[in-house]
């Protein structure tokens, strides 16, 4: 049962099941800092900020490895509906210090950071490839020295898994 438009004037309409807060009234776990985003203080200094592109192919990678239960238009809108109200539920769990990022190497062309694996340390590896895009890229281009003077260029040639319509 709906509530017709006139009882919603003065107030928001009800919120409809599944839908979240925006980010903007999501409360955090009361004992966390509070986290400022859009800052120049990138968390892996020697390394370049990985741009919303790159972040948007890791949303579309982990949504093709999902199975949710959910009614709508479409997979795309279930999905990301499931991912956020998951990542929600975890924004509001206790600091995790041993969640850390890898940080062994960034891809060129996407930016996103990466590790060896155990294997190619053993084997004396010669080339890495992108958990990400897929990139290969010789082991000691791979190494971090410092961050590129413009991270945007690099990402604008990006190449890999393609993003869907967004």
């Amino acid at each position: 049962c709906r509530a017709s438009q006139t009882e919603w004037r003065g107030r928001l309409p009800p919120r409809a099941p599944g839908v979240l807060p925006t980010t903007r009234r999501m409360k955090l776990n009361p004992k966390c800092l509070p986290v400022r985003l859009n800052t120049s203080a990138r968390v892996q200094c020697q390394f370049a900020e990985t741009p919303k592109k790159t972040v948007q192919r890791l949303l579309f990678y982990g949504a093709q490895h999902l199975n949710p239960c959910g009614i709508g238009c479409c997979f795309y809108h279930i999905s990301m509906l499931v991912m956020l109200r998951e990542a929600s539920a975890l924004l509001k769990r206790p600091c995790d210090p041993g969640l850390q990022p890898h940080n062994d190497w960034q891809c060129t062309t996407c930016l996103s950071v990466n590790c060896h694996d155990d294997d190619d340390e053993e084997e004396g590896y010669q080339e890495v490839v992108c958990e990400l895009c897929g990139n290969a890229m010789s082991a000691s281009a791979a190494e971090p020295t410092s961050a590129p003077a413009s991270a945007g260029a690099l990402a604008d040639s990006e190449g890999g898994v393609s993003l869907e319509a967004q």
